[in-house]
């Protein structure tokens, strides 16, 4: 299959993406295509095919496509939203950043005061989350460019009838696409270099014998990552970034049909998951059934244990004190009353440790704020 199609198409229908199916194939010791195979022309193609090495065991693949990559989800994309993911393949309908631009949508506004006001946290990123713009976090030099890009792609959002929507109170705002909300982030990763120290740095080192200096330098890396933060393992592309031939104010036509198409995969995907998360709950419930029920069990063969091990201390007290009755009587013919009174509290013990009969009173009942030393000051008048 890999050498009848690129990776880039095959990988979709197999619901994967190109670099997840190119890596199963390295596991597995697939030979794929070299880089620029299928960028020539069929008659300059080389190798034609690499056969498959002997496995050394019999394995097999399997991929479990899903469900918004089948034929019938598509068809359904396609009557939904298809001439809208065409539209944006037109000339005319191109999407362009205008540099240096101030913000106009009130979306970008909102997102440049935030912005402005933010302070660069450890790693020299600005960041704005904030319900009423989308995510972004940048170094300070790059912020221009951000918004340009937010700015650009909320004016055209709008222009498509996609609203531009308010997230919740902890949340960032999204494009409404149908009956989906789409969150989106913007953000840049700061490089790191090693700080070179200055000569005012060097010599506070020869004063002090140290300097609080940073070890590194952080710097703009100038490779910005747009993404749709509220899906995922849905089939579909969810986030662009600049590449070394494509900056993403290139690509925002690609996102806004990203857009289109991730909100059908979550469209199919909700009542699935949802079915999915009816069966956990059951099961849960059924389980947390079981537990409650083994739960008891277990207190009532513990509280069953204490009983029957009560039960025969009580019995072995009694034997005990009869044994001392007995040997009483042996010894005089009658029981001394000493001995009477000992064998009557000896058995008024043993009622008490028996779970069976009722517990008489005793000194052991006693409670500890009745029997705690008084000091004079708490002594009655």
């Amino acid at each position: 299959m890999v050498w009848e199609e690129a990776l880039s198409k095959l990988a979709p229908k197999l619901g994967l993406s190109d670099v997840g199916l190119r890596k199963i194939c390295k596991r597995h010791n697939i030979p794929v295509p070299p880089q620029g195979y299928w960028a020539r022309s069929p008659e300059r193609r080389s190798p034609k095919r690499t056969p498959l090495p002997q496995p050394d065991k019999h394995w097999d693949l399997e991929f479990s496509i899903p469900l918004q990559a089948t034929p019938e989800a598509q068809n359904e994309l396609d009557e939904k939203f298809g001439p809208q993911i065409a539209a944006e393949s037109l000339p005319e309908n191109q999407i362009a950043v205008v540099p240096h631009q101030e913000p106009r949508h009130l979306m970008t506004k909102a997102a440049a005061k935030c912005l402005e006001k933010a302070r660069a946290d450890q790693f020299g990123g600005i960041t704005c989350a904030i319900p009423a713009a989308f995510r972004v976090r940048m170094p300070r030099e790059s912020i221009d460019r951000a918004l340009g890009i937010i700015d650009a792609l909320a004016a055209a959002s709008d222009v498509r009838g996609l609203a531009i929507e308010k997230g919740a109170e902890n949340g960032t705002a999204g494009v409404r696409v149908g009956g989906q909300l789409l969150r989106l982030s913007l953000e840049e990763t700061s490089s790191r270099q090693v700080h070179r120290a200055t000569e005012a740095e060097r010599d506070a080192i020869r004063r002090r014998g140290y300097s609080s200096a940073p070890l590194y330098d952080l710097r703009p890396s100038g490779n910005m990552t747009l993404k749709i933060e509220n899906i995922w393992q849905a089939g579909v592309q969810s986030s662009w970034r600049d590449t070394s031939g494509r900056r993403i104010e290139d690509r925002l036509n690609e996102v806004i049909a990203g857009l289109y198409r991730a909100a059908h995969a979550i469209d199919i995907k909700e009542p699935k998951e949802a079915e999915r998360q009816r069966r956990v709950d059951s099961e849960n419930a059924r389980r947390a059934g079981l537990r409650a029920e083994r739960e008891n069990e277990a207190k009532f063969f513990a509280q069953l244990a204490a009983s029957a091990k009560d039960w025969h201390r009580a019995e072995i007290l009694r034997d005990f004190a009869a044994a001392v009755e007995s040997n009483a009587r042996q010894v005089g013919g009658t029981l001394p009353e000493d001995k009477a009174a000992w064998v009557l509290r000896a058995r008024r013990i043993a009622d008490r440790v028996d779970p069976l009969t009722p517990n008489p009173p005793s000194p052991l009942d006693y409670a500890d704020a009745d029997l705690r030393p008084l000091y004079g000051w708490e002594t009655l008048d």
